[in-house]
């Protein structure tokens, strides 16, 4: 059933919502309900999915809506695993053969991951794609940490920023911290679950295989499985589908099994896109969609995932311009031309635990470069070129701790909070007792 504008709702507990939504396209449709815009008492707004009573027929069939419905009454009582998820904050009483739940609004200035993949929203850089992969890969990390599992991870579970790449994560009534049953859309969920294999069920391995879609499709632009097997087969049936994202899934650019290539001329994205990224990305997707269809610990972790995507993104640097220029695509140590026209000295560096830092105006020093911790990813220094002679280049010391920083010359002194360190090939810097690093 859909619901008209002013129709009134009980939530468990007496309180009434009322149907409120925008003229325009609301109702929003998704494969399990309907997403409505409510108004709560004292002028509040929330939005509230109401499930198709088809949808809660079917998990009845199964003998799992018992199971679903207490679940996310448990998901409504706990606390959420970080404020990037948006997470239910109560049910409904029943009505009319089904139920929904309420959740926070999306912020205006976030969009839906489709319309970045179709490229109905494009993002305001480079950098800020990066960012928001490794947003995604941030929420998972934290999800897991709490004990819990994606049931149903899709593309419709993220709400994208696409100036700065910061992530919401929704639809979190397909989480759980105790799976009991499969549900999932082929294409996002692990083949073995597509398969139906025995005793398997939804955890950090299976969703592991998720994260790698959902990065794929935001980088690449495409399924990572949709090749010319797709295109022979037509319609795809729901017997199909199994096949190509079960039983027999070949990524499209797996190394020994060239039979499911993008096609020249319809996938477009995958094959404009997939030599733009740097080898090291390349090799992950393809270790993950290839052995790992078949083997889920060989999937790339998201602890791995965090450190290939800092790396890229530590590779980036801006033309003043505003234009993204990506260093991994470049000659080391050659003059770097930019679209604009503008050519740029090739940036000294720094290389930091497994990281490299570029010292070009406007790149940033992180917590993790220093200490190795991924979370850790707060500024703690930033480049910036100097007032007087913008080809004079800096580190700013952005944290509480001194550096102590040894010149070419032999000099040394102490950097604090907001001091400077002039870049120049052979300083060293000594970040804290147990790091340092020389200027390259």
């Amino acid at each position: 059933m859909e619901f008209n504008n002013g129709e009134k709702i009980k939530l468990e507990g007496g309180q009434v919502i009322t149907i409120a939504n925008p003229s325009g396209d609301w109702p929003k449709e998704g494969g399990q309900g309907f997403v409505y815009i409510v108004e709560l008492s004292g002028g509040c707004y929330s939005a509230l999915k109401w499930y198709k009573p088809s949808y809660l027929k079917g998990l009845s069939k199964n003998g799992n809506l018992e199971y679903f419905k207490e679940n996310l009454k448990e998901n409504i009582g706990r606390e959420a695993p970080s404020n990037k998820f948006i997470w239910p904050k109560a049910i409904t009483e029943d009505k009319s053969g089904s139920f929904g739940y309420i959740m926070s609004l999306k912020p205006n200035d976030y969009t839906n991951f489709e319309d970045i993949y179709l490229k109905r929203t494009v993002f305001a850089s480079f950098k800020a794609s990066i960012d928001c992969a490794i947003n995604m890969v941030d929420a998972f990390r934290t999800l897991h940490k709490k004990g819990f599992f994606y049931l149903d991870l899709n593309d419709g579970n993220f709400f994208i920023n696409p100036i700065n790449g910061d992530v919401l994560v929704c639809d979190n009534d397909n989480v759980t911290a105790n799976p009991k049953f499969n549900i999932g859309k082929p294409g996002y969920v692990a083949p073995e679950l597509v398969r139906g294999d025995e005793g398997v069920l939804s955890s950090d391995l299976t969703d592991s295989h998720s994260l790698a879609v959902v990065l794929f499709k935001l980088l690449i632009r495409h399924d990572p499985m949709e090749g010319v097997k797709f295109v022979t087969a037509g319609m795809l049936s729901p017997k199909k589908q199994r096949e190509l994202y079960g039983t027999n899934p070949v990524f499209i650019y797996d190394e020994n099994d060239k039979t499911n290539r993008p096609v020249n001329g319809l996938h477009l994205n995958a094959l404009n896109l997939w030599t733009k990224y740097p080898e090291y990305l390349r090799d992950a997707f393809t270790k993950t969609f290839s052995a790992g269809l078949n083997n889920p610990r060989e999937r790339i972790t998201e602890l791995e995932w965090k450190k290939i995507l800092l790396r890229i993104r530590d590779s980036i640097i801006f033309c003043p311009c505003g234009k993204d220029i990506y260093l991994y695509l470049k000659q080391e140590n050659q003059k770097i031309t930019c679209s604009c026209g503008k050519v740029h000295n090739y940036p000294r560096k720094m290389e930091l635990n497994e990281s490299v830092i570029y010292l070009f105006p406007g790149n940033s020093l992180l917590g993790c470069h220093l200490d190795g911790n991924d979370e850790d990813c707060a500024e703690v220094g930033k480049v910036v070129a100097s007032k007087s002679d913008q080809q004079r280049w800096g580190l700013k010391n952005l944290s509480s701790t001194v550096w102590k920083v040894t010149k070419s010359t032999g000099e040394s002194e102490e950097v604090n909070k907001d001091g400077i360190v002039v870049i120049e090939k052979g300083a060293k810097i000594e970040f804290n007792s147990k790091l340092s690093a020389t200027i390259m």
